[in-house]
């Protein structure tokens, strides 16, 4: 049997070079790959060490700096090595990853945007999230509230509730969202069943109404 396995590694890399050290680096990759990549001196060079052993891997290197009188020159005469680090290399530095990914992404563990403090979410965000539709899955839904044996509380008990509490029974408070957030698929069943509460209020309360309306036989 013939296993090929071919990999194709998109890498931008960015770093500087002061006293010796290597700041500010990191890495974005645009493939399919993110090997681990290490920065280190060696002899006076700069070696950029990928932790990747695969078949037919290809690398093709495009360098080039500003801001301190470069040349070209300086950027020329890369070669590939299939080697380790040597012991003698000094300021190694392990690169972070600043990934852009295209096609469908498996990512293990949380993922965090504009953050690295994901907490327990498997998606932490700081910022606005823009979408033109998003679809949250419920196990149930306030469509009880239509049942003939849900009771519907009278309303001197809400207004009761509401002059106390300052909220809707059942509905979190100011403080709550502020110190919590919402779960945006509870928070629209809980609403639902609101409307479906005042729904009923207003069929009934239209039953009086066409009673005393109606002329007296």
């Amino acid at each position: 049997m013939l296993l090929i396995q071919a990999i194709l590694l998109t890498l931008t890399l960015t770093y500087y070079i002061y006293n010796n050290l290597f700041l500010n680096a990191k890495v974005s990759s645009g493939g399919s790959a993110t090997p681990n990549i290490t920065l280190a001196a060696e002899n006076g060079k700069v070696v950029i060490f990928l932790d990747s052993k695969v078949y037919y891997q290809r690398l093709h290197i495009r360098a080039f700096a500003t801001g301190m009188s470069e040349t070209a020159a300086q950027f020329q005469g890369w070669t590939a090595v299939d080697s380790a680090l040597l012991n003698t290399a000094t300021a190694n530095y392990a690169v972070p990853y600043m990934n852009r990914f295209a096609g469908m992404v498996s990512i293990d563990g949380n993922v965090g945007i504009g953050t690295t403090s994901t907490g327990t979410y498997k998606l932490a965000v700081e910022g606005t999230i823009g979408a033109r539709r998003m679809q949250v899955k419920q196990t149930s839904w306030a469509d009880f509230v239509f049942q003939q044996e849900y009771q519907l509380p009278p309303l001197y008990d809400v207004e009761n509730y509401i002059s106390i509490n300052k909220h809707l029974s059942g509905i979190p408070t100011a403080e709550d969202v502020q110190k919590e957030g919402i779960d945006v698929g509870e928070m629209n069943k809980l609403l639902l069943q609101k409307v479906e509460e005042l729904t009923l209020y207003i069929i009934d309360l239209k039953k009086q109404v066409d009673q005393i309306q109606s002329p007296r036989k």
